[in-house]
């Protein structure tokens, strides 16, 4: 029918960024919004793994550098995103245990408090500093602050 627009089935990966687009209502977001709209917001991965589905999309080319977001290389509305989607595991781009989410239970259990009170606290240090720190650096500041050792891995993930 004209007017209508055909939709394809697409891999996950393109399933997840475009299910992302079209719940902002853009194609074109910060980095940190594909990051935390994955993670935080759909709890689709956690944040480390978020960041790799990216970097992975970008190298894919399926997320293109535009200023300084990045912008979907296809129309989200040609996608077929079906009812109650979710990546499955075999579409992340990482495996194994999560260094984000490895740090954050070790945080919590330092602080004795529960990992969404950590969480938050990674999330007020990320806004403080307007976005420009990753979710991983912050954790990282924030443990190190508590008197946690976090040199090997913050020389491990240093990009």
């Amino acid at each position: 029918m004209p007017g209508l627009t055909p939709r394809r089935r697409m891999g996950d990966v393109e399933r997840a960024l475009a299910f992302v687009a079209l719940r902002r209502g853009r194609t074109t977001l910060p980095e940190a919004d594909w990051r935390n709209i994955l993670s935080l917001d759909l709890g689709w991965m956690p944040p480390g793994q978020a960041a790799s589905f990216v970097a992975r999309a970008v190298a894919a080319g399926t997320l293109w550098p535009d200023g300084d977001a990045l912008r979907l290389a296809f129309d989200p509305a040609t996608v077929e995103v079906p009812f109650g989607f979710r990546p499955r595991a075999e579409a992340q781009p990482e495996s194994g245990q999560d260094p984000f989410a490895g740090w954050v239970q070790r945080l919590a259990t330092h602080l004795g408090v529960a990992t969404p009170q950590v969480m938050e606290q990674v999330a007020a240090r990320q806004a403080a500093l307007g976005g420009l720190l990753t979710a991983l650096a912050a954790l990282l500041w924030l443990a190190a602050e508590a008197g946690l050792d976090v040199r090997s891995d913050a020389a491990r993930f240093r990009a």
